[in-house]
């Protein structure tokens, strides 16, 4: 993986992986961006790059979701890689993302469990 030394960079290497669509339509920056960025991230859609903003001069634009899971096959946490830019801080994103569904998938929530661990703990 190459260092990015610019945000233009970063896209163009998201644009590599199919991870960037850009959204040529006009929307609303007060909601439409949000909103549209938020289902990229729950359906791990492409990040979205808005290039036309309502009530806002030309050329200003906004990258959406940079950092959200894949859907594509293989490719589950390469907009996570891309944005690290570095193989070693990559593989440590994906053990923590491994982590954290492992922990989600549980029943027993978190601060539960810290508490019945410290609880043991004391009476050991």
């Amino acid at each position: 993986m190459r260092h990015l030394k610019s945000l233009r960079e970063y896209i163009d290497a998201l644009g590599e992986i199919g991870e960037i669509q850009h959204v040529n339509t006009e929307v609303d920056l007060k909601f439409q961006i949000g909103a549209i960025s938020r289902l990229c991230y729950e359906t791990g859609a492409p990040a979205p790059f808005f290039t036309k903003i309502t009530g806002v001069n030309a050329g200003f634009r906004v990258l959406g979701a940079p950092a959200g899971v894949s859907s594509q096959p293989g490719l589950y946490l390469s907009r996570i890689a891309v944005s690290l830019a570095n193989q070693w801080l990559a593989g440590i994103a994906v053990l923590a993302a491994i982590s954290l569904r492992r922990l989600k998938r549980r029943k027993v929530g978190c601060a539960r469990e810290l508490r019945y661990t410290q609880t043991s703990a004391s009476l050991s």
